[in-house]
């Protein structure tokens, strides 16, 4: 079983460098879908008002298609924010509160 010290050591095993990359690499693949989202956006509440426009097999692989384009950008700045904060909260925890390694409460 993974316990949170073993998390949180793992963690602050990675350079910052590697969250500054994965940073810019989320705002890249953001912006350079954007526009291809927006198109296919729009495309699919066409195809929602008349679903004659376009056959049912293909409308259905471009929403997926946009389902998924828009969901990777959104679960990469998720699982960001998610890691900074738990580094955030663990420092805190051992400067701040004295937390060292068990929970509160234990023995």
């Amino acid at each position: 079983m993974i316990t949170w010290g073993a998390i949180a050591a793992v963690v602050g095993r990675i350079p910052s460098q590697v969250w500054v990359l994965l940073a810019v690499v989320d705002l890249v693949v953001t912006v350079l879908t954007w526009s291809v989202a927006r198109r296919r956006m729009r495309r699919a509440g066409e195809r929602a008002a008349d679903p004659q426009l376009v056959a049912a097999g293909a409308a259905r692989k471009r929403d997926t298609a946009l389902t998924v384009a828009s969901m990777i950008p959104a679960a990469l700045f998720w699982a960001m924010v998610l890691a900074g904060s738990f580094h955030g909260l663990v420092s805190f925890g051992r400067s701040v509160l004295g937390w060292q390694g068990r929970w509160m409460g234990s023995a």
